[in-house]
């Protein structure tokens, strides 16, 4: 299989935004808007837990939203804009959340749970010496272990866009497909995603006014948006090169 062309991918989703027609600014427009004010909105009530936890629900909703149609309008060419039912969900966007918490739980949080535990029965177990010593390669353990976590998302994060679009594919169908090209996948999933998402929080302090604050979330929500068009393409690319290759098989078996 070819190798993951990753610059050429991350130039195709900028060109993307700035398409002519601006098809995925005008369907995203009002969305990238609605979660910056709901950020905004949260960060005034952060002492508030009962106004929080409904607003990250709401905005977990709109972002579910968002990636689905992101996905759709890159690999199916749609053109219709969000509709927003605050009360029923396609049964596409349920599968999404599902295969995205899924998947969060299984390479993030199951590994994360085991470092803790690891790390409190070795500090109440072992000497004070070799206490300090865990702890200064903590930060290095820490590290590791969510580059490996990073790479079995990855490997298995084409599940999103294939649910996006309607496909139903298994966690096995996504592990075989991505096995030549997981370090590739996971620099443009989610080290690079990730770097722009840190470079931008970092932009904004945190005591910004409420216009930067706005500004803020709308830049860290349109590198959101950018992060996902890298995923529907890497997505595209995969599945091209898998035809591409069954018709060479085809071509040599006749």
């Amino acid at each position: 299989m070819t190798t993951l062309p990753i610059i050429n991918i991350i130039k195709a989703a900028f060109a993307t935004i700035s398409s002519k027609d601006y098809i995925l600014v005008r369907i995203l427009i009002f969305p990238i808007f609605l979660t910056a004010i709901l950020q905004v909105i949260i960060l005034f009530f952060q002492d508030n837990i009962l106004v929080k936890i409904p607003l990250y629900f709401l905005l977990f909703f709109i972002y579910i939203l968002m990636a689905v149609k992101t996905h759709r309008v890159v690999i199916l060419k749609e053109s219709s804009k969000i509709k927003y039912n605050l009360f029923s969900w396609f049964r596409r966007e349920a599968k999404y959340a599902i295969k995205l918490i899924t998947i969060n739980i299984a390479v993030y949080l199951l590994p994360s749970i085991s470092l803790m535990t690891s790390y409190f029965f070795f500090t109440t177990s072992l000497s004070s010496d070799s206490k300090g010593l865990f702890t200064i390669f903590l930060p290095l353990i820490t590290t590791i272990l969510t580059l490996i976590s990073s790479y079995f998302f990855a490997r298995l994060c084409l599940l999103l866009p294939a649910t996006a679009i309607g496909k139903e594919p298994s966690f096995r169908w996504a592990w075989n497909v991505t096995k030549h090209n997981g370090v590739a996948i996971l620099f443009t999933t989610v080290l690079i995603p990730t770097t722009l998402s840190i470079l931008a929080s970092s932009i904004m302090p945190s005591n910004a006014s409420f216009i930067g604050q706005f500004v803020s979330t709308i830049i860290e929500s349109t590198l959101l948006i950018i992060g996902i068009l890298i995923l529907s393409l890497t997505f595209e690319f995969v599945v091209q090169e898998i035809r591409r290759l069954n018709n060479i098989n085809q071509a040599n078996n006749a």
